[in-house]
C-alpha cells in the first residue's frame, strides 16, 4: 500500500469517527426529543384535565345557587348564575374534547372517550335544573336530584383521568432521567471506544511508515544530506533484520559507493 493509501485510511477513519459521534448525538436528541414531545402533551392534558376539574365542580356550585335564587324569586340573579352556568358548561366542554383529541397513552385515550356520554349527561342535567328554575321553583327542586346523580356519575371517571395523567407526567420523568443518563454513558464509551480505534488506527500507520522508512524521518533525510555531500562514513543503524526499508536502501547504497571508490583507488 503506497504512503497515500495510508494517509487516506487514517482521512477515512477520522470521517467515520465523527460520523459515529454526530449519529450518538443525533440518537440522544431524537429520543429525548420524543420523550420531551410526550411529557409536553401530557402536561397540557394534565393542565386541561384540571381545569375540567373545576369547572365540574364550579357547574355543581352553579346549580344548588340556581335552586336558591328560585326560591328567592330573584330574577337578575337567575340571569347571572345561568350565564355562569352555561360558561362553565362551555369550559368544561372545551377542556374534555380538547384532551379527547390529544395524543394520549392508550389507556389514558380510553377513559377520556368513555368519560364523554357522562359528561354529555351531566350538562343536559345542569341545562335542564336551569330552564326549569327559570320555569318553576319547584321543578327546579325535582330536577336537583338527578342532576346531584350525575355529578356523581362523573365524578369517579374524572378521578381516575386525573391519576392516570399524573402517573404518567411521573412515569415521563423517569424515563427522561434514565434516557439521559443512557445517552451520557453511549456518548462517554462511544467516545473513548473512537478515541481508542483512532489512535490505534494512527499508530498502526505510524508503526507502518517507521517500518517503511527504517527510522525516524529525520534522521534519515539527515543521513541522505550527508551522504550526497560525499560524506560516506555517516554511521546507518538499522534495525534487526531490516532489509527492504529505505534507509536500509541508503546503506546498500552507501556500501556500493564505497566498494566503487576502493575499486578507483586501488
Amino acid at each position: 500500500m503506497q504512503f497515500k493509501h495510508k494517509l487516506w485510511v487514517l482521512g477515512i477513519a477520522g470521517v467515520i469517527a465523527s460520523m459515529l459521534s454526530a449519529a450518538v448525538g443525533i440518537y440522544g436528541e431524537t429520543t429525548l426529543g420524543a420523550i420531551a414531545a410526550l411529557q409536553q402533551a401530557n402536561t397540557q392534558a394534565l393542565q386541561q384535565q384540571m381545569q375540567a376539574d373545576m369547572m365540574h365542580d364550579a357547574l355543581r356550585g352553579d346549580a344548588l345557587q340556581i335552586v336558591q335564587v328560585a326560591r328567592a324569586g330573584d330574577t337578575t340573579a337567575m340571569a347571572s348564575v345561568t350565564t355562569d352556568l352555561a360558561e362553565h358548561a362551555e369550559v368544561f366542554t372545551a377542556a374534555m374534547r380538547s384532551n379527547q383529541t390529544r395524543e394520549l397513552p392508550d389507556r389514558v385515550a380510553q377513559q377520556v372517550q368513555a368519560l364523554l356520554p357522562a359528561l354529555d349527561a351531566y350538562l343536559a342535567q345542569a341545562r335542564s335544573l336551569a330552564s326549569a328554575a327559570q320555569a318553576d321553583p319547584a321543578l327546579a327542586e325535582a330536577s336537583l336530584a338527578p342532576f346531584q346523580q350525575a355529578y356523581a356519575d362523573l365524578e369517579e371517571p374524572m378521578g381516575r383521568i386525573s391519576e392516570a395523567l399524573l402517573a404518567e407526567e411521573q412515569r415521563l420523568g423517569v424515563e427522561t432521567s434514565a434516557t439521559g443518563r443512557r445517552v451520557f454513558w453511549i456518548s462517554i464509551v462511544g467516545q473513548v471506544l473512537i478515541s481508542i480505534a483512532l489512535l490505534m488506527t494512527t499508530a498502526m500507520l505510524v508503526r507502518v511508515l517507521m517500518r517503511q522508512l527504517g527510522g525516524d524521518p529525520g534522521l534519515v533525510a539527515h543521513i541522505a544530506r550527508r551522504i550526497a555531500g560525499g560524506d560516506l562514513n555517516v554511521p546507518i543503524a538499522l534495525q534487526p533484520g531490516d532489509t527492504r526499508s529505505q534507509l536500509a536502501s541508503i546503506h546498500r547504497m552507501q556500501e556500493g559507493l564505497r566498494d566503487h571508490l576502493a575499486k578507483e583507488r586501488a
